[in-house]
Order: structure tokens, then sequence, then C-alpha cells
């Protein structure tokens, strides 16, 4: 049913003294599992943090493969390289996959910083062309710049209320919707940039 949700509640509800050691590998399988699909990594991170607590290491390896997945969505991507090549000695004739992992993980996709893009955001435009958006970028600073300028003829020629409504007005909202369309555009550069790597690495390990 797709109820990701509802299926790691059940699992919360399930006594681990009650199972035998096959028991709680499928356990720890399906509740870390369960949450990845969800979109709780952080959930699932500590339910793998848990796994090694309570059961041997050498029950943990049908988890590797999710382990690996989950790191991964959490920017943790050493933790991932080491599970996956964890994983990868599993593997008959494995050379070839060492080798394909390696490259990927030598690729980690690097990050705007969220810090910067809020800071240059303040000057419309320069946000939009840091997020790698170029058009947007010259269409908003054309935009406030337009606003602006009309204002200040406006103010100059006399014209105080037109002045106020017509350009001040304006320009806060295009002023701050900008803005906030500038650091929106960072953080989907970045998730763009993750989910890419992301992919490509749950491809390589699934195949």
């Amino acid at each position: 049913m797709n109820n990701y949700s509802k299926a790691s509640t059940d699992l919360e509800r399930i006594h681990l003294f009650s199972l035998n050691i096959e028991q709680k590998e499928n356990y720890y399988y399906e509740k870390i599992l369960c949450y990845y699909l969800d979109g709780e990594f952080e959930k699932s991170s500590i339910t793998i943090e848990d796994m090694y607590l309570n059961i041997d290491t050498c029950y943990c390896s049908n988890t590797l493969i999710l382990q690996v997945l989950v790191y991964n969505e959490l920017s943790r991507y050493e933790e991932a390289k080491a599970k996956a090549d964890k994983f990868i000695i599993t593997l008959e004739n494995n050379q070839d996959k060492k080798i394909e992992i390696d490259n990927l993980y030598n690729k980690i996709p690097k990050q705007k910083s969220e810090k910067l893009g809020s800071f240059l955001a303040y000057f419309p435009g320069l946000g939009h062309f840091y997020a790698g958006y170029p058009v947007e970028g010259i269409a908003s600073f054309v935009l406030n710049a337009s606003i602006l300028s009309f204002g200040i003829y406006q103010a100059f020629n006399a014209h105080y209320i037109t002045a106020y409504l017509g350009g001040a007005g304006i320009l806060s909202g295009t002023y701050f919707g900008s803005y906030e369309r500038a650091n929106l555009l960072v953080r989907k550069r970045n998730y763009k940039r993750k989910r890419a790597f992301n992919d490509k690495i749950k491809e390589s390990l699934l195949n």
C-alpha cells in the first residue's frame, strides 16, 4: 500500500526480546527500509546504530546497501563509501564494481553554501546567478531596478503618492520575493546535485 509511515509505526511496537536472531535481522532490515522509503533518513540512521548494538555484525550484512543509501541521503559520504566497500567484498568478480564505485565517490557533489547564497540574495540577481540560474538572475535584477527607477523618477517629479504606491509598495514585494526565490534556488541546486549522485550510486549497487 506504500504506507511506509504506518509500517514503521507497527514495526516499533514489536519487542526485540521476543524475536530470535533471524527475526531480529529481518526486523531491522524492514525498519530501516520503511524509514528510508518514508524519507525519514535520520530515523533510518538511528535504527542502523541500534541494530549494531543489538545483534551481531555478521547479521547486519543484508542491510549494507540500505546503509549506503541512507548515509548518502544524509551526505555522510565517507560512511556510505565504507559500507559500499563492505558490500562489494561479498560479490563475486567484484573488481570492476569496486573500480566503478571508487570512481563515483571520487566525484562527490559539491554543495552551494546556503549561507553565502542567502547573503548574495540581498542583491537582486546575484543569488540567482550563484545558484546557477542566470536568466532568472537577469530578470530579477531588471525587474527590481525598473521599479526602483520608476519610484525615484516619480519622487523626483513630486508625485509622492505614486512613488510610494507604485514604487516602494511594489518594490517591497518584488525584492523580498526575489530574496526568497534565490534562497530556494540554492537549495534546489544542491538537491539536484545530491539526487543525481545518489541515484548513480543506487543504480550501480542494485545492478
